[in-house]
């Protein structure tokens, strides 16, 4: 009996995944094992390595995988290659995937314009991105603006440089996206983890980095001191 309420609650699983993500399931191919791959695909557990990922893997939201599936497909990215996952409520993929896909359509001549406006103290308060649009004859040069105090959480890689971070660099790549965005439609709804806050590197790990040279520096330094070859003086030749 209870093989056969388990063979009944698998034929309705399968229908419902089959009803809901039809579109993207080959003929043959298993809707339930298909539904698994995504899933572990997209919505990664969080690590502290990586930073991202989300709580609710077994219960996955799967409106928003959908709407993550069709991006894919209009990108010609398979979900289970890794380049996309779903973090915040938004589809997340790095810089060199969305450029990649602007490169797709023939018109990405890649960046034209970076330049960085700084405040009274002398700090990076925003950043110009332009990128080259070429269609046709005509090459466009659209820029964006954006502002430090709209992405900077003061964690992963938005620390200061001191702490190991690097915040030009991010702000530059989230001016980027939002360049290719605003001028490629097939990218709209792709977003990078810098704009989500993320970065690979948090204040304890800068920390543990910081300790770790140290270490290695002065253990370099006792070796050297240690395995330094004692100066033997010639005694001079007799004549």
């Amino acid at each position: 009996m209870a093989q056969t309420d388990k063979a009944t609650e698998t034929k309705k699983l399968k229908k419902e995944l089959t009803d809901q993500f039809g579109e993207f399931i080959p003929d043959g191919s298993d809707p339930i094992l298909l539904h698994k791959q995504w899933v572990m695909a997209l919505f990664p557990p969080k690590t502290k390595d990586t930073l991202v990922g989300t709580p609710t893997q077994e219960e996955p939201d799967n409106d928003l995988l959908f709407r993550a599936l069709t991006m894919a497909k209009l990108s010609n990215i398979d979900v289970r290659s890794g380049l996309l996952y779903i973090l915040d409520g938004k589809v997340i993929i790095n810089i060199d995937g969305l450029v990649a896909i602007a490169d797709q359509t023939g018109q990405y001549g890649g960046t034209c314009k970076v330049e960085y406006h700084f405040d009274d103290a002398k700090k990076v308060e925003s950043v110009t991105v332009g990128i080259y649009k070429v269609i046709g004859d005509h090459v466009l040069t659209p820029e964006q603006v954006v502002y430090m105090d709209e992405y900077d959480t003061k964690e992963g890689l938005w620390m200061e440089a001191e702490e190991g971070g690097k915040k030009r660099s991010m702000l530059k790549k989230v001016g980027l996206a939002h360049a290719i965005r605003a001028s490629f439609t097939v990218c709209a709804g792709l977003y990078i983890p810098e704009e989500v806050g993320h970065g690979r590197l948090t204040k304890d790990d800068a920390t543990k980095k910081n300790e770790m040279e140290a270490n290695i520096t002065k253990a370099l330094k006792k070796n050297k001191k240690n395995n330094t070859p004692a100066i033997i003086k010639a005694a001079p030749k007799k004549v």
